[in-house]
């Protein structure tokens, strides 16, 4: 069984693929930034590897 359920069509001809209006650099940023919301893609050993301070998994 599928664990999503697939757009139908109908849908997907919906979905609008124009650029925005404003250039990428230009577009605010709508999520907030804060100190220590870092997101590292990577596991903690690989990290311990390169220097970083508090790897953990």
């Amino acid at each position: 069984m599928a664990k999503y359920k697939l757009p139908k069509s109908e849908e997907l001809s919906k979905i609008d693929y124009k650029p925005g209006s404003t250039d990428w650099m230009d577009t605010p940023v709508t999520t907030p930034f804060e100190p220590g919301t870092f997101c590292w893609g990577a596991k903690g050993r690989n990290l311990e590897t390169v220097g970083f301070p508090n790897a953990r998994d």
